[in-house]
């Protein structure tokens, strides 16, 4: 059984400051990474507990071709996006969303 998946509010602005960013540096390359992230985001849907939990639930979904992860938690049928930040960023940026989400 697939699963849909939603963004929070912050991993949506994760996504496009990094799209703006890789079109900064290549004109078509932010297209690029979304349509990378979104092809991610619709194969976790197929097997969101195949990634290890890493922290209060959240899984890591790497972004093939760019340094960046989602982390994601489930939320019944529901796989949330909550945070996509490039794997340098420091950790405690992510388990923050993480907890913030928890708490929602």
């Amino acid at each position: 059984m697939s699963h849909s998946f939603g963004l929070t509010p912050a991993a949506e602005q994760d996504l496009n400051e990094a799209a703006d960013w890789y079109n900064d540096q290549q004109d078509g390359l932010g297209e690029r990474f979304l349509d990378t992230a979104n092809a991610a985001f619709m194969r976790v849907c197929d097997a969101p507990r195949r990634s290890a939990v890493l922290y209060r639930g959240a899984r890591r979904l790497p972004i093939r071709g760019f340094p960046y992860a989602a982390l994601y938690v489930m939320e019944n049928e529901l796989v949330v996006i909550v945070t996509v930040l490039h794997d340098r960023r420091d950790p405690s940026v992510w388990m923050r969303r993480v907890d913030d989400q928890q708490e929602s």
